[in-house]
Protein backbone atom coordinates (compact mmCIF):
# COMPACT_ATOMS: atom_id res chain seq x y z
CA UNK A 1 0.00 0.00 0.00
CA UNK A 2 2.97 2.41 0.89
CA UNK A 3 4.64 2.49 -2.92
CA UNK A 4 0.71 3.27 -4.31
CA UNK A 5 1.37 6.38 -2.61
CA UNK A 6 2.81 9.43 -5.07
CA UNK A 7 6.46 9.86 -4.87
CA UNK A 8 6.09 12.96 -2.89
CA UNK A 9 4.53 11.10 0.06
CA UNK A 10 6.91 8.11 -0.07
CA UNK A 11 9.11 7.48 3.11
CA UNK A 12 12.63 7.83 1.99
CA UNK A 13 15.36 5.15 2.67
CA UNK A 14 16.77 5.59 6.08
CA UNK A 15 20.24 5.34 4.31
CA UNK A 16 19.22 8.20 2.20
CA UNK A 17 18.07 10.00 5.40
CA UNK A 18 21.06 9.71 7.66
CA UNK A 19 23.24 10.74 4.74
CA UNK A 20 21.19 13.90 4.09
CA UNK A 21 21.46 14.48 8.28
CA UNK A 22 24.67 13.99 8.69
CA UNK A 23 27.11 13.97 11.86
CA UNK A 24 26.05 17.57 13.45
CA UNK A 25 29.01 19.86 13.46
CA UNK A 26 29.71 21.59 16.76
CA UNK A 27 29.03 20.92 20.62
CA UNK A 28 25.39 19.57 21.69
CA UNK A 29 23.35 21.60 24.03
CA UNK A 30 24.71 20.35 26.86
CA UNK A 31 28.47 20.30 25.91
CA UNK A 32 28.30 23.57 25.42
CA UNK A 33 26.97 24.39 28.55
CA UNK A 34 29.51 22.30 30.09
CA UNK A 35 31.42 24.67 28.63
CA UNK A 36 29.96 27.66 29.37
CA UNK A 37 30.00 26.65 33.32
CA UNK A 38 33.35 25.73 33.65
CA UNK A 39 34.43 28.86 31.52
CA UNK A 40 32.22 31.27 34.20
CA UNK A 41 33.73 29.09 37.09
CA UNK A 42 37.14 30.14 36.11
CA UNK A 43 35.88 33.32 36.60
CA UNK A 44 37.66 35.41 39.31
CA UNK A 45 34.52 36.13 41.55
CA UNK A 46 33.67 39.57 41.55
CA UNK A 47 33.87 39.32 36.99
CA UNK A 48 31.87 36.25 37.10
CA UNK A 49 28.90 38.22 39.19
CA UNK A 50 29.09 41.58 36.99
CA UNK A 51 29.01 39.50 33.95
CA UNK A 52 26.21 37.22 34.91
CA UNK A 53 23.98 40.01 36.46
CA UNK A 54 24.44 42.26 33.84
CA UNK A 55 23.69 39.88 30.56
CA UNK A 56 22.72 36.94 32.27
CA UNK A 57 20.06 38.97 34.47
CA UNK A 58 19.76 41.43 31.73
CA UNK A 59 20.34 43.48 34.53
CA UNK A 60 23.04 45.70 32.77
CA UNK A 61 25.46 48.20 34.53
CA UNK A 62 22.80 49.42 36.52
CA UNK A 63 22.44 46.00 37.90
CA UNK A 64 26.03 45.26 38.47
CA UNK A 65 26.19 49.32 40.46
CA UNK A 66 23.91 47.99 42.56
CA UNK A 67 24.28 44.49 43.26
CA UNK A 68 28.40 44.96 43.61
CA UNK A 69 28.06 48.80 45.02
CA UNK A 70 30.78 49.58 42.78
CA UNK A 71 30.72 52.71 40.25
CA UNK A 72 29.29 52.48 37.18
CA UNK A 73 32.81 52.72 34.88
CA UNK A 74 34.05 49.95 37.22
CA UNK A 75 31.15 48.07 36.79
CA UNK A 76 31.42 48.34 32.70
CA UNK A 77 35.41 47.39 33.32
CA UNK A 78 34.63 44.02 35.12
CA UNK A 79 31.77 42.94 32.62
CA UNK A 80 34.71 43.22 29.76
CA UNK A 81 37.22 42.28 31.60
CA UNK A 82 34.97 38.79 32.21
CA UNK A 83 33.99 38.42 28.15
CA UNK A 84 37.28 38.56 26.75
CA UNK A 85 38.27 35.52 29.43
CA UNK A 86 35.20 34.03 28.09
CA UNK A 87 35.88 34.59 24.62
CA UNK A 88 39.59 32.81 25.06
CA UNK A 89 38.02 30.13 26.89
CA UNK A 90 35.21 29.46 24.30
CA UNK A 91 37.54 30.28 21.41
CA UNK A 92 37.40 27.41 19.40
CA UNK A 93 33.23 27.22 19.87
CA UNK A 94 31.27 27.84 16.95
CA UNK A 95 28.18 29.89 17.86
CA UNK A 96 25.65 30.59 15.25
CA UNK A 97 23.47 32.51 17.56
CA UNK A 98 23.33 36.34 16.59
CA UNK A 99 22.78 37.48 19.73
CA UNK A 100 25.18 35.26 21.78
CA UNK A 101 27.95 35.60 19.15
CA UNK A 102 27.62 39.91 19.25
CA UNK A 103 28.88 39.40 22.70
CA UNK A 104 31.50 36.74 22.10
CA UNK A 105 32.92 37.73 18.69
CA UNK A 106 36.40 39.11 19.35
CA UNK A 107 36.73 42.76 19.56
CA UNK A 108 38.30 44.57 16.84
CA UNK A 109 41.42 46.77 18.10
CA UNK A 110 41.05 49.82 19.01
CA UNK A 111 43.12 52.91 17.52
CA UNK A 112 45.42 54.43 20.44
CA UNK A 113 43.99 57.97 21.00
CA UNK A 114 45.97 61.11 19.83
CA UNK A 115 47.63 62.90 23.19
CA UNK A 116 45.65 65.32 22.49
CA UNK A 117 42.22 63.50 22.92
CA UNK A 118 39.80 65.45 25.26
CA UNK A 119 38.49 62.41 26.31
CA UNK A 120 42.04 60.63 26.92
Amino acid sequence: MADQRPPRCRPLPPDVVAQAAGPEPGLSDAELLERLEAALASLPADERTAVVTSLAYDEGTPGVVVEMGVVPGHAESLVAQALDHLREALDDVEIDDRQIYGMLAPRPPQAPRRSDDPAG
